[in-house]
C-alpha cells in the first residue's frame, strides 16, 4: 500500500522583472525526495465547463506510512512518481499523533 515515490516541490526564487523583490518562479523547481514511501489514492475527478474550455480537477489522498510524518504547508506542491503534472496541497496537511503517527494530505491537479 505504502509505494508511491514522492518530491516536494520547492519553486526557486528570482528577481521578479516588475520590481526588486523575490519571487517563486515554478518553471525550474527544486525537487526534495520525501524518505519513505506513501500512498496516494484517487479520490474524485470532475470536468467544471467555463463555458469556453473545459478543464479536469483531480482530487487525490496522500496517507504517509505509521511513524512517518510529511511535514508540508497548505502552499506546498508534490510531484508523485506516475502521476502526470504537480499536486498542489488543498487545505491544511493533517497530523496524527500516537499510536498511529502518520499524515494525511488532500491534494488536486488542475489540468485545462
Amino acid at each position: 500500500m505504502f509505494t508511491d515515490r514522492v518530491f516536494i516541490v520547492k519553486p526557486r526564487l528570482v528577481k521578479s522583472p516588475y520590481s526588486t523583490e523575490l519571487v517563486k518562479d515554478w518553471t525550474n523547481p527544486t525537487l526534495v525526495p520525501v524518505d519513505a514511501p506513501v500512498s496516494v489514492q484517487p479520490v474524485t475527478s470532475d470536468e467544471p465547463w467555463t463555458g469556453i474550455r473545459s478543464s479536469v480537477e483531480t482530487q487525490w489522498r496522500l496517507v504517509t506510512a505509521p511513524g512517518h510524518t510529511l511535514n508540508v504547508g497548505a502552499d506546498a506542491r508534490l510531484r508523485v512518481d506516475g502521476i502526470d503534472g504537480d499536486l498542489e496541497v488543498d487545505g491544511r496537511p493533517s497530523q496524527w499523533g500516537a499510536p498511529l503517527r502518520h499524515t494525511e494530505i488532500n491534494l488536486k491537479l488542475y489540468e485545462g
